[in-house]
């Protein structure tokens, strides 16, 4: 099965908030890659650095939840302590911990208060959209009045709630009404990611480009986030040495840090160096025990022709998805999906796609359950996916490659041409060989 349509969100989203309808400022005036990596403000220089920090900040924070189980505060800083961990990592035990903590924190806190924004945010991170509003309810009832900048966020995240629902157009309105309260730098991330989801590439760029203006500078982990979504936007658009360039400047703002790294692997499989990259990532997958490194190994190793190795690693991959759907199910479905599109069955992908698209009807979940659908040998259905997702404003290369195939495989000859164009249009290098070996930042 083609991972051409399969579109996977880097790990450790840093979906920030708000922002619209303001000059674009740039540290990347072009967005074509020419300009420098701005200036590095507070914060951890590099991955090792960031870890053993924040594994004396989950030390110190398990410790006083222990002495003090019954206060919903000193909870909710371990709940946050344990997601900043998790954002290095991709450890879901850390989340499964902090999912604990922020129910003890609910259940001791008085009526009126609690974590809730925290509650709310880590909702959204593992994918539960009703507990975020839930939580968000209740802000509406909170004892202390709410802060203008909370409001925003909480109108930010209604909007994240409705881009996964397939809802583009209430996404849209939610930033704009967050935008209205606070208008943070930080915001121009919720409104890249919707431009990205649309095809606008170009703006895209650009609100990316913004999220890390500041006069101030930025702390190196969110340059370093900012580059490497950057680079997976030329990834997605077929500018792969453009691509390369990005994800060069996100490890020179951030060394270590094993996500970037195996972006870095990739491309050398891109640019033909399947031997290094192959080298390369699995070191990563040695040092971080990431599943997604392990799954892009496998898949390098199996265009190598080296079946054996291929197979160990995808089995070990396999072995951590299981493990993470029953900890964090909504949280790990996607990543899931694409591992058994690879490496499984086109029953247990049929299986997964349906449950993904049931937490997620979004664009990418349609396109997933396309590729599900496909892979079972129903053509009609996953044209109606593909339909769907289009019909709700997403544009990418991957959705007309997915449904150019489709008609292919109906004997439409002439629909699978216009399909072809279109995907073409977005990214003129959709159907070359490489496009195969890509597993991060795929899109």
């Amino acid at each position: 099965m083609s991972r051409v349509g399969l579109l996977l969100a880097p790990l450790i989203v840093l979906l920030l908030v708000v922002g619209l309808d303001r000059p674009w400022r740039s540290w990347n005036a072009t967005p074509t890659g020419t300009a420098e990596i701005p200036k590095l403000g507070i914060g951890p220089r590099n991955f090792a650095d960031a870890l053993a920090k924040t594994d004396d900040k989950v030390a110190f924070a398990r410790g006083r939840a222990r002495d003090a189980a019954d206060q919903w505060l000193v909870q909710e800083a371990l709940a946050g302590a344990l997601v900043a961990r998790f954002r290095l990592t991709g450890n879901y035990d850390d989340l499964a911990e902090a999912d604990h903590a922020l129910t003890i924190a609910r259940a001791n806190a008085p009526a009126a208060s609690g974590p809730i924004m925290t509650e709310a945010v880590f909702a959204m991170m593992v994918h539960r959209q009703d507990r975020a509003l839930v939580a968000l309810d209740r802000l509406g009832h909170a004892a202390v009045p709410t802060e203008s900048d909370e409001l925003a966020e909480s109108r930010a995240i209604e909007g994240d709630v409705a881009f996964y629902r397939g809802d583009m157009a209430g996404a849209r309105s939610k930033y704009r009404a967050a935008d209205k309260l606070d208008a943070g730098a930080s915001a121009t991330y919720r409104w890249a990611v919707l431009a990205k989801a649309q095809g606008d590439f170009p703006r895209a760029l650009a609100e990316f480009s913004r999220s890390a203006d500041s006069k101030h500078g930025i702390a190196p982990l969110h340059v370093a986030g900012t580059a490497l979504q950057i680079g997976a936007i030329e990834l997605a658009r077929g500018n792969t040495a453009e691509a390369r360039r990005w994800f060069v400047k996100a490890d020179n703002a951030f060394p270590g840090f094993w996500l970037i790294e195996a972006h870095l692997a990739q491309a050398r499989a891109i640019d033909g160096d399947l031997p290094g990259a192959i080298a390369q990532m699995r070191d990563v997958a040695q040092r971080s025990g990431s599943a997604e490194a392990m799954d892009a190994l496998a898949m390098l190793l199996r265009a190598q022709g080296i079946g054996d190795e291929s197979r160990m690693w995808s089995a070990r991959a396999d072995t951590l998805w299981r493990e993470r759907l029953n900890q964090m199910p909504e949280a790990a479905l996607g990543h899931a999906l694409e591992h058994e599109l690879v490496f499984g069955t086109p029953e247990r992908a049929l299986d997964l796609a349906t449950r993904n698209l049931a937490a997620r009807p979004y664009g990418e979940s349609r396109l997933l359950m396309a590729s599900a659908l496909l892979m079972n040998g129903r053509t009609e259905p996953a044209l109606d996916q593909l339909a769907q997702a289009e019909r709700s404003g997403w544009r990418s290369a991957p959705l007309y490659a997915l449904r150019a195939q489709a008609f292919e495989l109906s004997s439409r000859v002439a629909d699978a041409e216009v399909a072809r164009r279109e995907a073409q249009t977005l990214n003129p290098h959709v159907f070359e060989p490489w496009t195969a070996l890509v597993w991060f930042s795929h899109g």
